[in-house]
């Protein structure tokens, strides 16, 4: 397994024909994304925080053999601070892609900050995407389609609409 290894700038890391990991540390820039490129193999992508201030990631896994590919150090699915705060995680499916935003701690009371992640896992819809996710220690099944399994879960709303809404068409 070869390791990739991005810096705290805009980072275009471009995997092998085999299993990868992908390690991310963020960028400085809010405008800034780093994005990673798997092919075939099981690879890991790896989104740990590091000394940067935003958290931007396109995953463009290209891999068609099947294997399972991972996210890992996901931001928490859920915030909470003092005097009632809390934030919850957000997934959507765009066209044929899933986004997922974790919530970060506001830094004042009721001031909610940006998203802790931000992460676009393209044509995860379209059979190239990540199978398994982990935030807070709970690994999470990422449906590809509108129905989930019988383990943890995380189903995408069709084009932003709620996943119940699809379901009373």
């Amino acid at each position: 397994m070869t390791e990739f290894i991005g810096t705290t700038l805009a980072d275009i890391l471009s995997g092998s024909a085999d299993s990868d990991t992908f390690i991310s540390y963020g960028t400085g820039a809010a405008t800034d994304w780093d994005t990673l490129i798997g092919g075939d193999g099981g690879d890991v992508y790896d989104l740990r925080r590091g000394d940067a201030s935003f958290y931007n990631f396109i995953i463009d896994d290209q891999g068609g053999d099947g294997a399972i590919d991972t996210m890992i150090n996901v931001g928490r699915l859920y915030q909470s601070a003092s005097l009632g705060y809390q934030a919850w995680a957000s997934v959507e499916r765009i066209d044929d892609d899933l986004i997922i935003d974790t919530p970060s701690k506001p830094h004042r009371f009721r001031d909610p900050a940006e998203p802790s992640y931000h992460i676009e896992v393209k044509d995860h819809f379209a059979g190239a995407g990540v199978e398994f996710m982990v935030s807070g220690g709970v690994t999470y099944a990422l449906a590809a389609g509108d129905t989930g399994s019988d383990v943890a879960d995380i189903v995408a709303g069709a084009h932003g609409r709620p996943v119940d809404s699809q379901r009373r068409r």
